[in-house]
């Protein structure tokens, strides 16, 4: 077997002009099109799950959770308003990704607050020595 030589092409030449290309494997499929699919339908119906998951995701787009409007009481307490959205996971009154984004949006909150505190101490020391 040939030592691979940094710099130099093991093919030289590429590949050949009209060599198969996504287009002509295109028209080949394209060519016997609705038999492979009356197959795929087949085998579908036949118990083949991986042709029914191929066919059923070209027709149809994948279900995601949905977004519903929740009540959840809260204080204002970052503390017992994150307990709260965790009560209300625990007994599935919302769900977990529900509870995840609403604790999400508690810990931004968080984040800004603290920004905000930061800001004013700082201002309030830059006043006081100037």
């Amino acid at each position: 077997m040939a030592k691979y030589i940094k710099g130099k092409s093991g093919n030289p030449k590429g590949r050949p002009k009209g060599s198969v290309t996504h287009k002509k494997i295109r028209e080949a499929i394209m060519k016997d099109a609705s038999e492979i699919i009356d197959s795929m339908i087949k085998l579908a119906k036949s118990g083949d799950t991986t042709a029914a998951k191929i066919l059923l995701d070209r027709v149809s787009a994948p279900m995601k959770a949905g977004d519903s409007l929740i009540n959840i009481p809260l204080s204002g307490k970052i503390i017992d308003d994150a307990q709260q959205v965790l009560k209300a996971v625990g007994s599935a009154e919302i769900t977990p990704s529900q509870g995840q984004n609403i604790l999400a949006g508690i810990a931004s909150l968080s984040k800004i607050i603290e920004v905000d505190d930061l800001i004013g101490r700082v201002e309030a020391l830059e006043a006081k020595n100037d």
